[in-house]
């Protein structure tokens, strides 16, 4: 049965490898997996367990293929990108306000394209509130599900995919209510719920806390409590999860069972253990509807009722195949949840407290307990020690010993506060106000707690490290493993040897290539890394999205932590509209920088600045930089861009920021053939007010990249400058279609190489690289 469910679950993440999951082809796979299982019947000992793993592998197989298929037929047609519409239908979920901007999920019931029975993510700009659970009419205008594509920047187009999102947009015109398209009661419900607590908790630091506790919005937690949650392990105690599930279940199945035990002739009917399970069960699904039925929320129900139904059934199989099978439950209502870290860590924190359990006799005195209580806790951060390197590159050492007060106190205090005060609201609001205050005020403690743990254990409270090879993941794998073994288990005694690259920061390997420069997917905007072989310059950093919230920590930040950068030697920000200095701020407050150029004054410069000038040149590894612009201060921001050139070896780039055709023009004129070059990133994103015939034919580039947002309102590039850029090469990228672009030159004789994320990574759920077209038709 285990190998038959590892069989089943291998075959249903190999199949997310596919290039593009048929329908077809899973009905076809499925009919095949059911003839072996048929045929299987008439084999026996090793050749029929043979045919029943492959089938089963083929069955998950198939169905991944059929889950996808149905998700990718139901997207928007690429013939609609871009057209205005009229749909009708329901917003479900927690509408999320980001400054101006409304953003909710709506389910479309009427559409005069026959776009129907689709969810799609919307945009409202307008000051009507847009009001969970209810019925609208509107136009949109949406284009198909995309995202950003970089390295180790969290996958954008997965989750809109995961999630049924069908098509991205934004409501245009006035907003109409249609009642008769029904109505969402339980979004209405919670919606009503979030205003309500939120108007009569009386401290706003930990009102977002809990409506986070409570709904599982977490909207109203700030980036400082993120940060104190972050620095000492307990992100997941904010927001819902498979703790704040199982507590709930833990919580309701002792009350149940204290209740049951003052009614024996309860008992007369079932043993009192079973009886408590159908309400905690029932608890338990309970708390996950009001949550609104997150993925964290279904994948811990799953787990939970997988458990707690084979206890009441008494279905006598070890955890290990209880364990399996709630895995392959959640993979099978979604097959691409092993994409996202909360599955792997809510799994494995599953399996290290598994393999901990011992039949210790009960806790009798303080330090019995405290070992008891400690043990859980070390489990779990040794099974989560090996993820969290890999995918955050950090441990919080404060996590353990923190967790220790901090989960009964949420889990059993604080959670139970907040769902009886959100249950009450309906009813009473005096209740759910006393309820409320007491629920703030171990909140307040506990945050007041965190800050003080941080403050004292400032140095050590995160283990912070590049992200570790392979070897050393292996070897720090392994300790984890032989550290959650019972005592005398062989080999148990090497752990803290595997456990010695912890201690060490390996010193910074030189990179072997002469030069590379990313070009990162930053949407409308730019931000390229280049680097030698010793040092890091970073030229623009994209766009803001609100004072919390950028280019800068969204995408620059991750990529440079993905290539294991702790620092930047230079930073040029060649002028200073939004889409190009935005990130920067985020950006100054995470990394050390060394110098820093512009073209503007910059406030939140914490170093040196120099203003960018056409005679400052400098050398890094071999690779010559060279400023060519400015040399004086223009009229026009635009112009006032910093223009750098980048030589190594026979390989020469331009980055001229927006510069436009007037600059273009003087440049081509004074400085003619030395602005001839390999790269050329088109100026202003292939705006009309740019690379003008002149400069074209002076830098006369091999390629041609246009860093600009999918489907654009600004229609960059225009098709006039393709046109003009075609004329000179062939070779044109568009960050929109092709994700970052890199070229890596190795030596100073040889030709760049020449890669795009989306081509080297190619996912189903993810656009693929494709020739680009001006949407504006210019």
């Amino acid at each position: 049965m285990r190998a038959g469910l590892i069989a089943y679950i291998a075959g249903l993440t190999l199949a997310s490898l596919t290039p593009r999951p048929e329908v077809s082809a899973g009905v076809v796979l499925a009919a095949i997996a059911v003839s072996m299982c048929w045929a299987a019947r008439r084999s026996g000992g090793f050749r029929r367990k043979t045919i029943l793993l492959a089938a089963a592998a083929l069955l998950g197989f198939a169905w991944h293929l059929l889950w996808a298929g149905l998700r990718l037929d139901a997207q928007l047609a690429p013939e609609l990108e871009g057209r205005d519409m009229i749909v009708g239908g329901i917003v479900r979920g927690l509408p999320r306000r980001f400054d101006e901007i409304q953003q909710f999920t709506f389910e479309i019931r009427q559409s005069e394209a026959g776009f129907e029975n689709r969810r799609v993510l919307l945009n409202h700009y307008g000051e009507e509130e847009i009001l969970a659970g209810k019925a609208y009419r509107f136009e949109v205008r949406m284009n198909r599900p995309r995202g950003l594509a970089n390295p180790g920047v969290f996958d954008y187009e997965a989750w809109l995919f995961q999630r049924g999102i069908a098509a991205r947009g934004y409501v245009r015109g006035q907003v109409e209510a249609a009642p008769e398209l029904g109505t969402a009661w339980l979004d209405s419900l919670r919606a009503s719920i979030k205003s309500e607590i939120l108007r009569l908790a009386r401290d706003p630091a930990t009102a977002g806390i809990i409506v986070a506790l409570a709904l599982g919005d977490d909207s109203g937690l700030t980036d400082e409590q993120w940060e104190l949650f972050r620095q000492t392990g307990t992100n997941h105690l904010f927001v819902i999860s498979g703790l704040h599930i199982g507590l709930i279940c833990l919580l309701a199945y002792a009350l149940t069972l204290f209740t049951v035990k003052r009614f024996p002739a309860l008992m007369l009917l079932a043993p009192a253990q079973k009886i408590a399970l159908l309400p905690a069960l029932t608890a338990a699904c309970a708390y996950g509807s009001i949550s609104g039925f997150g993925l964290p929320a279904q994948r811990a129900l799953v787990m939970a009722a997988v458990f707690m139904l084979a206890s009441l059934f008494n279905i006598k199989q070890p955890a290990s195949l209880r364990f399996l099978l709630a895995m392959a439950v959640v993979l099978t209502l979604n097959p691409l949840s092993f994409l996202g870290m909360g599955f792997w860590l809510s799994f494995l924190a599953v399996a290290a407290l598994l393999l901990v359990q011992r039949p210790d006799p009960r806790p009798t005195g303080p330090t019995t307990w405290l070992m008891a209580s400690l043990r859980p806790q070390l489990a779990v951060a040794a099974g989560l020690l090996v993820p969290l390197l890999f995918w955050m590159g950090e441990v919080s050492l404060l996590g353990p010993l923190v967790n220790i007060p901090a989960i009964p106190l949420v889990g059993f205090c604080v959670v139970p506060l907040c769902l009886l005060a959100a249950c009450s609201i309906p009813f009473s609001e005096t209740l759910a106000e006393t309820l409320l205050q007491p629920a703030t005020w171990l909140l307040q403690l506990l945050l007041w707690s965190l800050e003080n743990a941080v403050a004292l254990g400032s140095d050590i409270a995160i283990l912070d490290r590049d992200t570790p090879a392979a070897l050393t993941l292996t070897l720090l794998a392994a300790g984890s493993l032989l550290a959650l073994m019972p005592k005398g288990f062989p080999g148990r005694q090497l752990t803290p040897l595997l456990m010695l690259p912890l201690l060490f920061t390996p010193a910074k390997a030189t990179r072997e290539d002469l030069l590379r420069l990313h070009i990162l997917d930053v949407g409308q905007g730019l931000a390229i890394i280049v680097q030698t072989r010793r040092h890091t310059l970073l030229y623009d950093t994209g766009a803001s999205f609100s004072p919390n919230a950028s280019m800068g920590d969204r995408v620059v930040l991750p990529v440079l932590k993905k290539m294991n950068t702790l620092k930047l030697d230079a930073v040029i920000l060649s002028h200073s509209d939004d889409d190009h200095s935005g990130g920067f701020p985020a950006i100054a407050k995470t990394l050390p920088i060394n110098r820093l150029y512009s073209s503007f004054k910059v406030p939140q410069a914490t170093g040196p600045t120099y203003t960018c000038r056409n005679y400052i040149n400098w050398h890094w590894d071999n690779v010559n930089f060279r400023f060519l612009h400015p040399n004086t201060p223009q009229e026009t921001d635009n112009d006032n861009s910093c223009v750098l050139q980048i030589q190594a070896g026979n390989f020469t780039a331009i980055l001229p920021g927006d510069i436009e055709s007037t600059v273009e023009r003087n440049l081509a004129a004074t400085l003619r053939e030395q602005l001839q070059s390999n790269l050329l990133i088109a100026a202003h994103h292939g705006s009309n007010t740019s690379s003008s015939w002149p400069f074209l034919k002076m830098v006369n580039p091999e390629y041609v990249v246009f860093a600009a947002g999918y489907r654009n309102s600004f229609g960059h590039p225009a098709m006039r400058v393709l046109e003009r850029s075609a004329a000179f090469t062939s070779n044109l990228l568009n960050t929109s279609t092709e994700g970052m672009i890199s070229f890596i030159l190795t030596d100073p004789e040889s030709n760049p190489q020449v890669t795009s994320f989306r081509k080297d990574h190619p996912r189903y759920w993810r656009e693929g690289s494709a020739q680009f077209e001006s949407p504006s038709g210019e």
